[in-house]
Parts: C-alpha cells; sequence; structure tokens
C-alpha cells in the first residue's frame, strides 16, 4: 500500500473542496432561478428593488455597499452579519441576472454589504 505525502493528502482534500464548494453554489443559482424572485422577497431572503447608497472600505479594509429598501419594509429579512450576499439585475425583457458578487451582509431596513 503507498502512503500519501502530507502535501497530497491537502491538494487532494483542498480539491474535494472546492468540487464541494462549486456544486453548492450551482444548486443554488438554479434553486433561485427556479424559485423566482418576488417568492424570494416575500420569504425575507432577497430585496427587490433596492436603491444603492455609498459604498465605502470597512475597517477591515472589505469594501461596503450600502443598501435602502424600498419597498416590502415590512417582511423580516433572513439576513446575518457577515455572511455573502448575491446582486441580481432585472433585464427589461424580466430575465434575472446574477452578477455573481458577493459581499458581507449587515443589519434591518438598511444595511451595509
Amino acid at each position: 500500500m503507498e502512503q500519501i505525502s502530507p502535501i497530497q493528502a491537502l491538494l487532494q482534500q483542498r480539491t474535494l473542496l472546492q468540487l464541494e464548494y462549486y456544486t453548492e453554489k450551482e444548486a443554488f443559482r438554479k434553486l433561485t432561478e427556479q424559485m423566482g424572485m418576488q417568492r424570494k422577497v416575500k420569504r425575507g431572503d432577497a430585496w427587490f428593488p433596492l436603491q444603492v447608497g455609498k459604498s465605502f472600505y470597512n475597517s477591515l479594509n472589505q469594501t461596503a455597499i450600502e443598501v435602502f429598501r424600498t419597498s416590502d419594509q415590512d417582511i423580516e429579512h433572513n439576513f446575518e452579519f457577515g455572511r455573502p450576499v448575491m446582486f441580481f439585475m432585472v433585464k427589461k425583457m424580466g430575465k434575472n441576472e446574477n452578477q455573481g458578487n458577493t459581499v458581507p451582509s449587515a443589519a434591518r431596513k438598511r444595511f451595509r454589504c
């Protein structure tokens, strides 16, 4: 039986983690497309439409973007501080396009991400 070096074991683990990451990312994308934006808004998983405020670098030298809800402000959201969020753009034909940007999220009706 052949012994695997620690470096090879780490490389194999990294490959497996990358595969898991991309598989889960693709599953999330498909679920988002299937579910529809309005349902995600009603569940508190999305804000749509929103207004973009200022952008800046926070104390950890991370990009922060301030966003504001423009409707459905009575619905509680499911965002958590420090968790990634995604931005979408709606084209005139009504199809959602994922821009693929992820940034840390933050709090209530106005949050910095």
